[in-house]
């Protein structure tokens, strides 16, 4: 894209952030030694949303493939 596809505005108010909007996944609800199950389709979502919400929280969160190999567990490791 060139410059000049970009208009250049003054004034705008910026806006405020959104609330912070409950995740799919009970991490704020987990103590330590908790888990849950999600399907193997989930697994990127979940562990991608865990690791985020552990950065931000101080927390840390380990994911297993189970035996049947359609399914993945979470735990909350500290």
């Amino acid at each position: 894209m060139s410059q000049s596809e970009y208009v250049i505005e003054k004034g705008v108010p910026l806006e405020k952030r959104q609330p912070y909007k409950k995740g799919r996944f009970p991490f704020d609800s987990m103590e330590v030694g908790d888990s849950f199950v999600v399907d193997k389709n989930q697994y990127k979502n979940a562990r991608a949303s865990a690791a985020l919400y552990g950065k931000r929280n101080g927390k840390t969160f380990a994911t297993r493939t189970l035996a049947d190999k359609t399914n993945v567990r979470v735990w909350r490791t500290s």
